[in-house]
């Protein structure tokens, strides 16, 4: 009913969420490898999936609000 437009909605929101949530993730990342990992000769694949899931949680939780919106947007009727 909707047709293209219908297809588009809310990809704006979507493109504003993944930006951040993207560069959120690489900063945190950081921050947990330097607190996590003190010796940086000791760099197993243990604790960088440890820094990776961590640093992953934390930008989700972040960016979660602008998640919902996009949801929204996306199932919202037009009922003019």
């Amino acid at each position: 009913k909707e047709g293209i437009v219908g297809f588009y909605k809310g990809n704006g929101v979507n493109v504003f969420r993944a930006s951040p949530c993207a560069a959120l993730e690489f900063l945190f990342y950081e921050i947990y490898k330097s607190l996590i990992i003190k010796d940086l000769s000791a760099n197993d694949v243990k604790s960088k999936f440890i820094c990776g899931a961590l640093a992953g949680v934390t930008a989700n939780t972040l960016t979660y609000p602008l998640d919902l919106i996009k949801t929204i947007l996306s199932v919202q009727l037009n009922l003019r």
